[in-house]
């Protein structure tokens, strides 16, 4: 690449050439090339968290760290906001979670409440999010189930995979005897 004045805007310095001739501004990057399996759901577990945030960032606190969790995508699946949450009511969000996480339920539920507690303000925007939530949830569903489809048929195609043997203990000695030793006579 070959530094020269930008020529479309008539400002000089400011652009790279890359190897098309083509000048653009220097402070720009390409795109990142996405990583298979990956991308998708970091890119949904992001939008997600981020109108959560929006809309009731205790609430985020609470949902986001678990935001990949079968019983969190399940519980934002059907109650979208949280005012349709705290209508469902405790028992009704317990017994519907209850088959995806059996242990954390309970602690999960009591969790959200108190979210839904410490906040007082309802943000513009709250009803609108409540359209988008449950979409954006079945999405990231939808992506980490064909992910665990994809590892199950790769493993099954592969068989089993070898044990870890864990690192060779040995190979660092033999490495050192054969190199000098500055106190060692040969």
């Amino acid at each position: 690449m070959t530094f020269s004045p930008c020529r479309s805007h008539g400002l000089g310095g400011g652009g790279v050439t890359g190897s098309g001739g083509i000048d653009r501004p220097a402070n720009t990057t390409p795109p990142p090339s996405p990583r298979p399996g990956r991308r998708p759901s970091t890119n949904g577990s992001n939008r997600l968290r981020g109108l959560l945030t929006q809309i009731h960032p205790h609430l985020e606190r609470v949902l986001g760290p678990r935001i990949q969790h079968p019983a969190v995508l399940m519980l934002l699946e059907r109650f979208g906001s949280p005012a349709q949450i705290r209508k469902a009511g405790r028992r009704r969000l317990i017994t519907l979670i209850r088959p995806k996480a059996l242990r954390m339920a309970e602690r999960l539920v009591e969790d959200i409440f108190t979210a839904l507690d410490e906040q007082t303000v309802v943000v513009p925007g709250t009803d609108a999010a409540a359209l988008i939530v449950p979409s954006l949830a079945g999405s990231l569903q939808a992506v980490l189930d064909q992910r665990k489809l994809l590892a199950a048929r790769i493993e099954e195609q592969l068989g089993q995979p070898p044990s870890f043997q864990g690192p060779d203990v040995h190979a660092r000695h033999r490495r050192q005897d054969r190199s000098p030793h500055p106190h060692r006579r040969r």
